[in-house]
Protein backbone atom coordinates (compact mmCIF):
# COMPACT_ATOMS: atom_id res chain seq x y z
CA UNK A 1 0.00 0.00 0.00
CA UNK A 2 1.30 3.43 -0.81
CA UNK A 3 1.81 6.09 1.82
CA UNK A 4 -1.11 8.08 0.35
CA UNK A 5 -3.45 5.08 0.62
CA UNK A 6 -2.39 4.58 4.24
CA UNK A 7 -3.22 8.21 4.99
CA UNK A 8 -6.58 7.93 3.23
CA UNK A 9 -7.37 4.71 5.12
CA UNK A 10 -6.43 6.35 8.41
CA UNK A 11 -8.72 9.31 7.64
CA UNK A 12 -11.55 6.91 6.78
CA UNK A 13 -11.10 4.96 10.03
CA UNK A 14 -10.90 8.17 12.06
CA UNK A 15 -14.17 9.37 10.52
CA UNK A 16 -15.86 6.04 11.32
CA UNK A 17 -14.60 6.16 14.89
CA UNK A 18 -15.80 9.74 15.36
CA UNK A 19 -19.22 8.81 13.96
CA UNK A 20 -19.47 5.83 16.31
CA UNK A 21 -18.58 8.02 19.30
CA UNK A 22 -21.20 10.58 18.26
CA UNK A 23 -23.85 7.87 17.96
CA UNK A 24 -22.93 6.52 21.42
CA UNK A 25 -23.12 10.03 22.92
CA UNK A 26 -26.47 10.64 21.21
CA UNK A 27 -27.95 7.51 22.78
CA UNK A 28 -27.05 8.67 26.28
CA UNK A 29 -28.45 12.15 25.56
CA UNK A 30 -31.89 10.56 25.25
CA UNK A 31 -34.63 12.06 27.36
CA UNK A 32 -36.96 9.25 26.31
CA UNK A 33 -35.07 5.97 26.79
CA UNK A 34 -33.82 4.74 30.17
CA UNK A 35 -30.28 3.64 29.37
CA UNK A 36 -27.54 3.03 31.89
CA UNK A 37 -24.01 1.79 32.12
CA UNK A 38 -22.73 0.28 35.35
CA UNK A 39 -19.43 -1.07 36.53
CA UNK A 40 -18.87 -4.44 38.18
CA UNK A 41 -19.24 -3.02 41.68
CA UNK A 42 -22.77 -1.79 40.99
CA UNK A 43 -22.27 1.93 40.45
CA UNK A 44 -23.75 3.87 37.59
CA UNK A 45 -21.00 5.13 35.30
CA UNK A 46 -23.36 6.63 32.73
CA UNK A 47 -27.11 7.21 32.54
CA UNK A 48 -29.37 8.83 30.00
CA UNK A 49 -31.22 12.03 30.79
CA UNK A 50 -34.51 10.10 30.89
CA UNK A 51 -33.64 8.82 34.37
CA UNK A 52 -34.07 12.30 35.84
CA UNK A 53 -37.48 12.63 34.19
CA UNK A 54 -38.73 9.28 35.48
CA UNK A 55 -37.22 9.15 38.97
CA UNK A 56 -36.66 12.81 39.80
CA UNK A 57 -33.06 12.31 40.98
CA UNK A 58 -30.36 14.39 39.33
CA UNK A 59 -27.71 12.56 37.34
CA UNK A 60 -25.15 13.53 39.98
CA UNK A 61 -27.32 12.06 42.76
CA UNK A 62 -27.60 8.80 40.87
CA UNK A 63 -23.83 8.61 40.45
CA UNK A 64 -23.31 9.13 44.20
CA UNK A 65 -24.95 5.85 45.20
CA UNK A 66 -24.74 2.21 44.15
CA UNK A 67 -27.77 1.29 42.06
CA UNK A 68 -29.10 -0.85 44.92
CA UNK A 69 -29.80 2.38 46.82
CA UNK A 70 -32.63 3.06 44.38
CA UNK A 71 -34.11 -0.46 44.29
CA UNK A 72 -37.13 -1.36 46.41
CA UNK A 73 -35.87 -3.33 49.47
CA UNK A 74 -37.98 -6.36 48.51
CA UNK A 75 -36.34 -6.46 45.05
CA UNK A 76 -32.68 -6.09 46.03
CA UNK A 77 -31.91 -9.80 46.59
CA UNK A 78 -33.40 -10.95 43.29
CA UNK A 79 -31.77 -8.05 41.42
CA UNK A 80 -28.34 -8.75 42.89
CA UNK A 81 -28.59 -12.47 42.05
CA UNK A 82 -29.24 -11.54 38.43
CA UNK A 83 -26.53 -8.88 38.47
CA UNK A 84 -24.00 -11.39 39.79
CA UNK A 85 -24.90 -13.72 36.93
CA UNK A 86 -24.42 -10.83 34.49
CA UNK A 87 -21.03 -9.93 35.99
CA UNK A 88 -19.95 -13.55 35.64
CA UNK A 89 -21.16 -13.74 32.02
CA UNK A 90 -23.70 -16.43 32.85
CA UNK A 91 -26.79 -14.75 31.45
CA UNK A 92 -28.40 -11.90 29.61
CA UNK A 93 -31.58 -10.11 30.66
CA UNK A 94 -34.92 -9.75 28.98
CA UNK A 95 -38.13 -8.71 30.74
CA UNK A 96 -36.71 -8.56 34.27
CA UNK A 97 -38.87 -6.35 36.50
CA UNK A 98 -37.91 -4.47 39.64
CA UNK A 99 -38.95 -1.26 41.37
CA UNK A 100 -36.88 1.91 41.57
CA UNK A 101 -37.31 4.61 44.20
CA UNK A 102 -38.36 8.06 43.03
CA UNK A 103 -37.07 11.17 44.72
CA UNK A 104 -40.53 11.80 46.20
CA UNK A 105 -40.40 8.36 47.97
CA UNK A 106 -42.62 6.53 45.49
CA UNK A 107 -41.63 3.57 43.35
CA UNK A 108 -41.72 2.93 39.62
CA UNK A 109 -41.70 -0.58 38.14
CA UNK A 110 -39.09 -0.96 35.41
CA UNK A 111 -38.76 -3.71 32.81
CA UNK A 112 -35.11 -4.39 31.96
CA UNK A 113 -33.09 -5.81 29.09
CA UNK A 114 -29.33 -6.26 28.75
CA UNK A 115 -27.03 -8.47 26.73
CA UNK A 116 -24.73 -8.79 29.76
CA UNK A 117 -21.25 -7.48 30.46
CA UNK A 118 -19.21 -6.60 27.44
CA UNK A 119 -15.56 -7.58 27.12
CA UNK A 120 -14.63 -4.50 29.10
CA UNK A 121 -15.69 -3.66 32.60
CA UNK A 122 -19.14 -2.21 31.96
CA UNK A 123 -22.72 -3.34 31.53
CA UNK A 124 -25.16 -1.44 29.38
CA UNK A 125 -28.84 -1.98 30.06
CA UNK A 126 -32.12 -0.45 28.98
CA UNK A 127 -35.35 -0.18 30.88
CA UNK A 128 -38.88 0.97 30.26
CA UNK A 129 -41.48 2.03 32.77
CA UNK A 130 -44.00 -0.76 33.23
CA UNK A 131 -47.27 0.61 31.83
CA UNK A 132 -49.45 -1.27 34.31
CA UNK A 133 -49.41 -2.26 37.98
CA UNK A 134 -47.43 -5.40 38.58
CA UNK A 135 -47.27 -7.57 41.67
CA UNK A 136 -43.66 -8.56 42.31
CA UNK A 137 -43.42 -11.49 44.67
Amino acid sequence: MSEMSNIERLKELTTKLNNAILEYETVFDSEVFLICETNKVGKFTRISKAWTNVLGWSIEEMYEHPFTYFIHPDDVEQTMKLYTDLVNHRTSVKNFVNRYKTKNDGYVSLIWASPGFNKGESLIATAIVCPFDINIA
